[in-house]
Formats: C-alpha cells, structure tokens, sequence
C-alpha cells in the first residue's frame, strides 16, 4: 500500500521485498496516480463522476450520489499520501536516478509537495515531451520529472515533442491538416485509442491501460540513459 509508509521509505521496502539493493536499480520509473489531479474532471461533473478539486462542484454534487462524494473526499488525501511517501523515498536516495510521469496539464506538478521538492532538490528538473513523438497516435503531452543529468528528449521528431507531418499521429496528413489519428480524451468513436484486436467481446487491452499507458521507445530512450549515467558515473 503506497499510502503507507510503515517502518522504512517505500524504495527501501520495496528492495526488501524484491530482493535486490537499491545502489543495484539502473532506474526507478514512477507512474503516479493522476485521476485526481487531472483536468479532464472537468467534462465528468455533468454525469457526478468527477474527482479531485471537480467533486466538489455545484455541477457535479447535483449529479453524484452521496456515497460517491464520500468517496471523493479521501480519495485526493490518499493521492497526496501517495506523493508524499515517493517523494520522501527519492529524498532519502539522491543516488538513485529515477524518473516520474504525468500529464503535462496535472495538478499533480503544481501541489506543494512538488514545488516545495524542486526547490530542495536542484538536480531535479521538470522535461515536457509530447508521446506522438516515440509513437503514440495521440498527442499526450507528458511531463517527466527526473534527476537525469544527461537525458535530452528525442524521439522521432528530434526534440521530444510534437511536429506536424513528423509525429506519429499527424504523420501522413496533408498540407494544414494539424489533427492527430486518435485523441487521448476522444470526442468520437473514430478518435479512440486502438485496444488491439478484439475476439468475441474481449479487446487486447481495457481502455484504461490503452489511455494511461506510457509510449515504450519513451522509456527506452529513459532508461538508456540512466545506464549511461550509471555506468560513466560509477554509482555505489
């Protein structure tokens, strides 16, 4: 439960229990919770499925049950615990590299728990990359916070981040035609992630892993260079 610190950081509980030292980890990739922390709550107070800061809107109160808004209210303390315990684990370990994603738009990056951490941590840096870039259809503008020193975003278009007509998702488009082949958000059918292949009822994969997932060439060329840095830098 990362909402629960216990006894230990959750790197050094997490090592315990992998059987594996942490000066032994090339990376530790962190994937935090953002439905809390995400903008697109705005569209779900019409139906009263909004999270975070949006459950609590005259719109959404008027749509959602009681037992949803109950919900609501420990579900963004248990986020913020959530950051709190990742960031203490990364604060207890300067050594480790590590990187941590988010939409570009989440609150998650604005939180005091974020803020007041870049501050403390100078070697952290915050890196916008757009994920139509290492092969995604959609857009999805990401931010990746990480105490990589040599890691530059490239991708397909060179710097990480969305061209037109270069981008996986606008590659092959006419001339002024800016639109991407899917949206993570879609507004049509047409604009879905692809789940795979479908055998009877079932896709390959559940539109949330399809929505939430991370572009693999992304990670690659992230970890690629935390066993550069690992390797030049001799870590202990």
């Amino acid at each position: 439960d990362l909402t629960d610190r216990g006894t230990k950081d959750l790197f050094s509980s997490i090592a315990k229990k992998a059987g594996r030292a942490i000066n032994q980890w090339d990376l530790a990739w962190m994937s935090v919770e953002c439905s809390s922390m995400s903008v697109a709550n705005a569209m779900n107070q019409a139906t009263g499925s909004a999270h975070g800061r949006w459950a609590n809107t005259h719109q959404n109160k008027s749509k959602a049950t009681q037992e949803r808004l109950a919900q609501e209210e420990e579900y963004p303390r248990e986020t913020l615990k959530v950051l709190e315990n990742v960031v203490e684990a990364l604060e207890t370990h300067p050594q480790l590299k590590f990187a941590m994603e988010n939409p570009a738009t989440s609150e998650t990056w604005n939180t005091e728990i974020i803020t007041q951490a870049m501050e403390r941590n100078q070697t952290w840096k915050m890196v916008r990359v757009d994920q139509c870039a290492y092969g995604r259809k959609s857009k999805k503008p990401t931010t990746i916070l990480t105490n990589l020193e040599t890691w530059k975003p490239v991708g397909a278009t060179g710097n990480g981040r969305c061209k037109i007509g270069t981008c996986t998702g606008t590659r092959g488009n006419e001339v002024g035609d800016n639109r991407h082949a899917e949206q993570t958000v879609p507004n049509s059918k047409e604009k879905r992630p692809s789940q795979g292949e479908r055998t009877g009822k079932r896709w390959d994969y559940i539109r949330q892993a399809v929505v939430n997932a991370v572009e693999e060439s992304l990670v690659q060329e992230i970890m690629r260079a935390a066993i550069h840095e690992r390797e030049t830098q001799g870590t202990k």
